[in-house]
């Protein structure tokens, strides 16, 4: 999957033709849409932060889309039984430069170390499509503009300052524009259900 990049970024990203690593500076990062910013989620990255730059690598586990703060994780045994997570100040990044993407195997070590938490209500698939369904007529019948995005439809983009994950409830919803948010996930609250 090719990333996607918003318009002016690809004319400062460095992009290392023989390895084929990407860095981004803390500029560009705080610059990225929610969306964009998932492209860090299941990649290995090393990351210089501090004034010292101080250096901390491993998997992105997910970037804050409102501080920019990475939480990355590092398998302290081979089994994956132990998993170390280290939060990254957005404040403090300097450098993040991604170095490979995780294997299937590592992402289950992920899924199966902090899969309860994020993951323990999981919602059938019809279910999911159904709201998805509904919340898009929800927002049409209000005049708000939305449509799907992300890879596999999975997302819902309000404008160009909003998306919505699923389960598609208000807790769900991404922005860096509070008022924006607020008032989204006001509308969203109000939903007949």
């Amino acid at each position: 999957m090719e990333p996607v990049i918003s318009h002016g970024e690809s004319q400062t990203m460095n992009r290392s033709s023989e390895s084929n690593q990407e860095s981004f500076t803390a500029e560009q990062i705080r610059a990225m849409t929610p969306n964009n910013l998932r492209r860090f989620v299941d990649k290995t990255v090393c990351i210089k932060c501090g004034n010292n730059n101080e250096e901390a690598s491993g998997i992105v586990y997910t970037v804050d889309p409102v501080s920019t703060s990475f939480v990355i994780s590092n398998f302290a045994d081979n089994q994956g039984k132990k998993s170390n997570l280290t939060v990254i100040p957005g404040h403090s990044l300097r450098l993040v430069t991604v170095t490979g993407i995780c294997n299937e195997e590592q992402k289950q070590l992920l899924t199966e170390a902090f899969g309860n938490f994020v993951n323990s209500n999981k919602t059938p698939i019809s279910d999911l499509e159904s709201r998805k369904a509904e919340l898009l007529q929800w927002f049409a019948k209000n005049r708000i503009p939305a449509q799907l995005a992300g890879e596999h439809d999975e997302l819902i983009q309000v404008t160009d300052a909003l998306f919505i994950e699923p389960p598609y409830q208000p807790e769900n919803c991404l922005s860096r524009n509070e008022i924006i948010l607020g008032k989204v996930q006001s509308l969203v609250k109000s939903m007949p259900t």
